[in-house]
């Protein structure tokens, strides 16, 4: 199998490499299996100590079972979710999701922003499930009440119309969107051209 793999530097022990995963037709966990079990070119390197730079958090938790496992240091400099850290191997270096929906609920609820919220989130993406519960939990110890929470899925991702629609009936004020920027910005354009 002809990863693509592209050492980047070397030093006395260790080299250090570039796998571009996103563009092989297996999975995450396959791949990195592929990389610490194989005999082929990586192992006449040097055995696989290390694994950084999972960026989201969706491939960060696919292998975190694997890297745990194999005892694997695991560094993620940007996947947020709990689940991609939960193992003593795992670290990452920006903050948790639920810290976010904790701190946004906080920030609304303290600046007065609004007293009715309304939340559209991907039920189906850990990052964004992750925000909107801690959001909804804190939102209880704030002055404001969520008067919709909409969910979608990777499914059905295309079309808001229906959350917005009954969004909008609901009277809030603010709308919460703890989602990735592309699905942010169809949303707000329908938003937008609903009026």
């Amino acid at each position: 199998m002809n990863m693509g793999i592209m050492p980047l530097a070397r030093t006395n022990n260790s080299t250090f490499i570039m796998v571009p995963i996103i563009s092989y037709p297996i999975s995450l966990p396959e791949c990195i299996s592929f990389l610490i079990e194989t005999d082929g070119f990586l192992r006449t390197i040097s055995p696989v100590a290390a694994l950084m730079g999972t960026v989201t958090s969706t491939p960060c938790t696919a292998v975190v079972e694997k890297t745990h496992e194999d005892n694997m240091f695991q560094l993620t400099p940007s996947g947020s979710a709990v689940e991609s850290i939960k193992y003593d191997n795992a670290f990452r270096v920006c903050f948790s999701d639920p810290n976010q929906g904790l701190a946004s609920a906080q920030y609304i609820g303290e600046n007065n922003l609004a007293t009715k919220v309304a939340v559209i989130y991907d039920s189906s993406d850990i990052y964004s499930s992750g925000i909107f519960e801690k959001f909804a939990a804190e939102a209880a110890n704030q002055n404001f009440e969520i008067v919709s929470a909409e969910a979608f899925t990777a499914d059905n991702k295309t079309d808001f119309s229906v959350q917005l629609g009954k969004i909008k009936d609901s009277g809030a004020e603010l709308l919460f969107l703890p989602n990735y920027y592309s699905d942010n910005a169809l949303i707000l354009q329908q938003a937008h051209d609903l009026g």
